[in-house]
């Protein structure tokens, strides 16, 4: 199912599954947005200590688990026994009931084990890679090789040094940002065949969301996206400029407004 290359409709991807309404980057956060309705699962990939890859949006563990300190700095042994729920309430826009029982189960996901949830699933995937180690990025690539998912998926990245090894190296569909969002912009380069070129689509932040910016992006053929429009009046100020998918944390406005449904 290639959501990416629809023409009939935008595509609605689920922020960390949809980190809004179920705890993010979960098992279960990531289930729950394919059945609301998503057609793309977004997530993101740090290392291990021990150089194994797992799901989670921080560089620490303070503010989604109930441990502290450097997810690197920790081995997945160490990482697979964390409550990855308890302070869910206190993650900011959560709306959910961080005592929900069903939580109770949910650890913190290795790639691998997110791969094995997706497989039989009809959405796409859109994988960010926190900072900017090429060796993640090889590691990553490698396990997507063997999952044959590498098509189904877009990998994105704050960093121009990542995204262009992903293009060149890789032949991957890429994400990035506008030039000014990039943490490395100083090794943007301007103009046609430079770093736009190696983008298949850009994210816009819901401030960036402008005709200008949209304009801009196609003129370099980059498809604009958006994120995160959460609610009613930018999922429709995204529909009026041509946003062509939008990554939510919480689907259900645009799904309303795109696809009619009622929550």
């Amino acid at each position: 199912m290639d959501t990416f290359n629809r023409v009939d409709r935008m595509v609605v991807a689920g922020h960390r599954g949809a980190k809004k309404i179920w705890p993010e980057n979960t098992a279960l956060g990531f289930i729950e947005a394919i059945r609301l309705g998503c057609d793309l699962i977004e997530t993101d990939l740090h290392f291990t200590k021990d150089k194994q890859i797992v799901l989670i949006h921080d560089f620490t563990l303070d503010r989604t688990t109930n441990a502290t300190g450097v997810v690197e700095e920790h081995t997945l042994a160490e990482l697979k026994k964390l409550d990855v729920c308890c302070k869910c309430a206190d993650t900011k826009g959560f709306v959910g009931d961080a005592n929900d029982p069903r939580y109770k189960n949910e650890r913190i996901l290795t790639l691998e084990e997110f791969l094995d949830l997706m497989k039989n699933e009809k959405v796409n995937l859109l994988i960010e890679f926190k900072g900017d180690n090429l060796e993640l990025v090889d590691r990553t690539m490698e396990i997507f090789k063997t999952y044959r998912m590498a098509g189904r998926s877009t990998f994105t990245s704050f960093y121009v040094k990542l995204i262009e090894y992903l293009h060149d190296a890789y032949g991957v569909r890429t994400e990035g940002k506008l030039k000014r969002q990039l943490k490395d912009q100083q090794l943007f380069v301007d103009g046609p065949g430079g770093t736009y070129s190696k983008m298949y689509s850009v994210g816009l932040e819901m401030p960036e969301v402008t005709a200008e910016n949209v304009a801009m992006l196609r003129s370099y053929g980059v498809h604009p996206w958006a994120w995160c429009p959460d609610t009613e009046e930018q999922v429709k100020k995204c529909i009026e400029l041509g946003i062509e998918g939008i990554t939510c944390n919480d689907p259900r406005p645009a799904l309303k407004l795109i696809r009619g449904m009622n929550f």
